[in-house]
């Protein structure tokens, strides 16, 4: 066979194949940026409500409970988290994981247990708090 004719038909099988695995590679990054761009979204959705609520005029026990609701919801979904444990035992577990949230949980235990009326101030401090995990997080 001729050389040159040889050597032509190595290049395009080259180039080809460079074209192929780049393809590839564009194909499987595109993906892993709509999965990330998913993960954002999903998790700015919990910072979003909890910022909506509050801002809340309703009652700031019923405000409490709804975002109870939320932080099981994002510690289910985030952490793989079912609420059997105490808030206390959670503080521990999450220690033990280099994560500190015992203030946050200590704070929603005392406000969950104590009796004492929930307040507005009450409702940023837990508001404030998950924000900052779900930031950190």
């Amino acid at each position: 066979m001729n050389t040159p004719l040889l050597n032509l038909i190595s290049a395009v099988i080259a180039i080809i194949s460079l074209l192929t695995v780049l393809y590839i590679y564009y194909i499987k990054n595109l993906s892993l940026k709509k999965k990330l761009v998913f993960e954002e979204d999903r998790y700015s959705q919990y910072a979003k409500e909890i910022n909506e609520l509050k801002n809340s005029k309703e009652l700031p026990k019923k405000v409490f409970k709804k975002i109870i609701k939320i932080i099981r919801s994002y510690f289910n979904e985030y952490f793989g988290i079912r609420f059997n444990l105490t808030y206390t035992e959670l503080a521990k577990r999450f220690k033990n994981e280099n994560k500190d949230f015992s203030d946050f949980f200590n704070l929603i235990e005392k406000l969950n247990y104590s009796g004492e009326e929930i307040t507005n101030e009450d409702i940023l401090k837990v508001t404030e708090l998950f924000e900052k995990i779900i930031k950190e997080n």
